[in-house]
């Protein structure tokens, strides 16, 4: 089965990281954008943080929340919801073959 997914849950993830392309799409510039370097599982990667995320959110379950942090990544194909956004936002129902994100 093929699947596409529009965003992946990443409770390994400190933070929600977008593909790099999704930046200039939402309104970042390069200027406003700090280039730092950020650990992940196997390395290090290169990721853009924008230098204000003011009024920045997304939008689930019908809802804009806010987002505690974002960064960009060239290396990334798919986003990355993390840990800040879940915990914050969610509780998160785990079993050995599904998940699910409820409101809090």
């Amino acid at each position: 089965m093929l699947i596409n997914p529009r965003l992946l849950v990443d409770t390994g993830a400190d933070g929600t990281v977008l593909p790099r392309f999704n930046a200039k799409l939402l309104g970042f510039g390069d200027t406003e954008l700090v280039t730092e370097e950020c650990g992940v599982a196997g390395g290090r990667i290169t990721v853009h943080r924008p230098r204000d995320i003011a009024g920045t959110g997304i939008e689930l379950h019908g809802k804009w929340l806010p987002l505690p942090s974002l960064v960009f990544a060239d290396q990334i194909l798919h986003p990355l919801l993390g840990r800040d956004v879940i915990f914050r936002y969610f509780d998160l129902h785990l079993t050995g073959s599904d998940f699910e994100l409820i409101p809090i």
